[in-house]
């Protein structure tokens, strides 16, 4: 099976499958095998053929969960059944842990996260399972341009991934320079080994490389190069903790 997580050994997800846009920036498209979805006592609800289409513009069931659409704010991605079990629907909320449930609906599952951007449009990506990889310019997720530090330095990386992720997919690049000696690691990890640490990234720019690695609690990984090159780097995807 792809995309296949487990709870207490029973599948939370199989086929899980999320992509955003596909008719319009503001909805998104779950669809799934089968999900294990659990109400407040842990009762579980499995639901099968999941296909459900999800709007920000809308209210309650298929649409967001309370209050109206903010611009520059992550919505978690839930699916929700009722109490009764005949139905499901899809849900948006800014809470990764306690959406508010309309009226019927007592089970929920969160299967990922969408970003609503400044001009309210949903950034585009593809989740298959936990895997989440963006889609768009290599620059649309940048949270360093042409970084010069020596020493290791704080990489704030929170704006371009969701609160429920620790595990992101890197491009590290050379932007100007010839022979570049690049590390990265995970913020506090005081690894004298990161990766690419003592690498060299020889030639003309530009010049790449692409790599996972794990952030902190806040998102935060380091980096340094130590010959004065100009190092990008551009977050491609990550990992949701589902």
């Amino acid at each position: 099976r792809i995309g296949c997580g487990t709870f207490s050994g029973v599948p939370s997800y199989a086929n899980l499958l999320i992509v955003p846009g596909q008719t319009s920036a503001s909805q998104v498209t779950v669809t799934a095998n089968s999900l294990t979805l659990l109400n407040t006592a842990n009762a579980v609800q499995i639901v099968r053929s999941v296909s459900v289409t999800i709007a920000i513009t809308a209210s309650g069931a298929n649409g967001l969960d309370t209050g109206a659409e903010a611009a520059s704010t992550w919505y978690h991605i839930w699916i929700i059944g009722a109490t009764d079990g005949k139905q499901r629907a899809g849900l948006l909320s800014t809470s990764s842990t306690a959406p508010t449930l309309p009226a019927g609906y007592t089970f929920q599952m969160r299967v990922g996260a969408v970003f609503n951007d400044a001009s309210s449009n949903f950034d585009l990506f593809y989740q298959q399972g936990h895997v989440v990889t963006y889609d768009g310019g290599a620059d649309d997720h940048r949270p360093l341009s042409n970084g010069t530090a020596s020493t290791y330095t704080d990489v704030d990386l929170s704006g371009d991934m969701p609160s429920t992720s620790r595990m992101v997919q890197l491009n590290v690049e050379k932007a100007s320079g010839t022979d570049c000696s690049i590390a990265v690691r995970t913020n506090g990890s005081g690894a004298t080994n990161s990766f690419y640490a003592g690498g060299v990234i020889s030639g003309a720019a530009p010049h790449r490389v692409h790599f996972r690695i794990a952030t902190d609690s806040a998102q935060v990984i380091e980096y340094h190069n130590s010959d004065g090159c100009a190092v990008i780097i551009d977050i491609m995807g990550y990992e949701d903790n589902l």
